[in-house]
């Protein structure tokens, strides 16, 4: 399908690229043929001047029109190669511009696939898990336990649908308010930005056995952001963080300057390498790693994360080593 679309693409392009060589050829020879006709002899005998001696004059008169003709068809000849090469030369360019231009589409495609998968599995698991105990709880008489157990896991399977729709439904709601002319925004010393996201994120980190730790370039550096987003952002990137630390690890979250742009940054010592598949796809919706699939989480978190930059037209970017992961937020 991609080959017969780029096919049938660079051959629109060859036969629009064509038509116009051919229009502008016929239109500049035409207008060469008539110019040499006229203006050009008539030019020609104005430098030469008068003779009195017609024999001269009529001699004159035969080498300015023979040149003139001899011109017009080398003129010909040099304007026919060169359509013959660009006729050679044009479907080459055109299968070429194709290609270029179905890559964002291509690539958009493929992250859509990518994202249905993905959605679809995310949903087929709970609904399978709720219609297996459903199934079971019904093939026979069961005691008040089992029902009970049914009824928790089902609600447990509910609430996890029900926190993925949320986490939609705020992504959808980020990527609204990018169209909009204010995220009521505000200056804000990002130290104090800072701060703020680890304590609300300490006791989450002590439970899972691992210790956030604050370091600043810094003394007065100011963000112009929506501080509840950017706060979000960040205890995204930090959950994300202790989900893929190894143990008893410590989390650094920072703040630097580079180039003049004030870059916030979460990193952390991974229990396993990130992937160049996975470092290029990991802010897409509902990317996870394979051994992660099905366990806590939907990969929604850097999406949401990333949105939420693209709304104060800023970066969010990831750079990874065989001992460290950084993702850094930049704030142009």
């Amino acid at each position: 399908m991609y080959r017969k679309t780029v096919t049938r693409l660079a051959l629109q392009y060859s036969l629009l690229i064509l038509a116009v060589l051919a229009l502008f050829s016929v239109g500049l020879y035409w207008w060469v043929d008539n110019m040499f006709d006229t203006q050009y002899i008539q030019e020609v005998q104005n430098r030469l001047g008068s003779n009195d001696d017609l024999a001269v004059t009529a001699q004159q008169q035969r080498t300015v029109t023979a040149a003139a003709e001899v011109a017009v068809e080398q003129f010909r000849t040099v304007l026919l190669v060169a359509d013959v090469v660009f006729m050679i030369v044009v479907p080459f360019a055109s299968y070429t511009i194709a290609r270029r231009s179905l890559r964002p589409l291509v690539a958009a495609n493929e992250a859509q696939k990518r994202f249905i998968s993905n959605a679809s599995h995310e949903l087929r698991t709970p609904l399978a898990v709720m219609s297996g105990e459903f199934e079971l709880a019904l093939k026979s008489e069961r005691d008040n336990d089992y029902y009970r157990k049914t009824i928790v896991s089902t609600k447990e399977e509910l609430e996890r649908l029900n926190h993925m729709t949320n986490q939609l439904l705020e992504l959808q709601r980020i990527e609204n308010n990018m169209s909009k002319t204010s995220l009521n925004t505000k200056a804000i010393l990002v130290n104090e930005l800072l701060s703020e996201s680890i304590s609300r994120n300490t006791k989450v980190a002590k439970d899972a056995g691992h210790t956030l730790a604050f370091r600043s370039d810094i003394t007065n550096g100011h963000i112009v952001v929506n501080a509840g987003l950017i706060l979000t952002a960040l205890d995204n990137l930090i959950s994300n963080a202790l989900k893929y630390s190894k143990s008893k690890s410590v989390v650094i979250i920072g703040v630097e300057v580079k180039n003049k742009t004030i870059v916030v940054f979460v990193e952390n010592q991974p229990k396993v390498e990130m992937s160049e598949l996975e470092e290029k796809h990991v802010f897409e919706r509902f990317f996870q790693p394979k051994e992660e699939q099905g366990k806590n989480g939907f990969g929604l978190g850097l999406a949401i994360v990333k949105a939420i930059m693209d709304a104060h037209r800023g970066t969010v970017n990831v750079t990874t080593s065989t001992d460290k992961i950084r993702f850094s937020l930049d704030f142009k």
